[in-house]
């Protein structure tokens, strides 16, 4: 085996270890993240549930107020899926003021940021 080829051997055994760290640190954090999500009431948190009602009871998928933003826009397939799924109006808006779907959105958020 000459150098040029051992060196190439390195620098690929360099590179996969280099990518199974970072893949191993991005799956630490989003898991620390996924298990944490469940951390009870945030400050801003009732203005999403404000948007996503507003959004409901408007029938109109887009942010109703100007705050939300990105994360707004992020949870919208959610709410989507949500809407096909439920039965009426009344179903949903309970749905979407439930823990369960607040902390399903706090997942996409691990995960996407």
């Amino acid at each position: 085996m000459n150098q040029a080829q051992s060196e190439g051997q390195r620098s690929r055994a360099t590179i996969l270890w280099t990518r199974c760290a970072l893949l191993g640190i991005v799956v630490f954090f989003i898991g620390v993240g996924w298990l944490g999500s469940d951390f009870g009431r945030h400050w801003d948190e009732h203005w999403m549930v404000a948007a996503w009602v507003e959004t409901i009871e408007e029938e109109a998928y887009r942010s109703p107020r100007p705050y939300p933003g990105f994360y707004y826009d992020l949870t919208l397939p959610s709410l989507a899926w949500l809407s096909v799924q439920s039965p009426n109006r009344e179903a949903l808006l309970s749905q979407v003021q439930s823990p369960d779907f607040l902390i399903s959105v706090r997942h996409q958020f691990v995960v996407f940021s």
